[in-house]
């Protein structure tokens, strides 16, 4: 086989790679998406006095405040420090975890 026919042969291969990484790149993006989607609406809660974006009670916005303002270091884990701090339930401290976390993914 010539130089130049090698070549063209590895120049194929290379591509077909990279097709196929493309392909496994795309699978894994939509599994990942209908991951998002199943866990969106599987754990979706609705807490009287709060909307997605800013809790209203005053309990819950101290307690978001409380989350901004608290580095991770000082505090340890959010549920149970929430539920001592504030007296939520565990389902309202997730609630304010996850109103944080999407604040968080937003500025970026």
């Amino acid at each position: 086989m010539s130089a130049p026919d090698q070549m063209r042969e590895e120049f194929a291969n290379i591509k077909r790679q990279g097709e196929e990484v493309e392909r496994g790149v795309e699978r894994t993006e939509e599994s990942i998406d209908r991951g998002a989607r199943r866990t969106r609406h599987r754990f979706r809660l609705t807490i009287p006095g709060a909307s997605d974006e800013v809790p209203a009670s005053p309990d819950l916005t101290a307690a978001a405040d409380w989350l901004r303002d608290t580095p991770r270091s000082q505090r340890g884990p959010a549920v149970p420090e929430l539920q001592r701090r504030f007296g939520l339930s565990a389902v309202m401290a997730v609630e304010i975890i996850r109103a944080r976390n999407l604040e968080l993914a937003r500025a970026h």
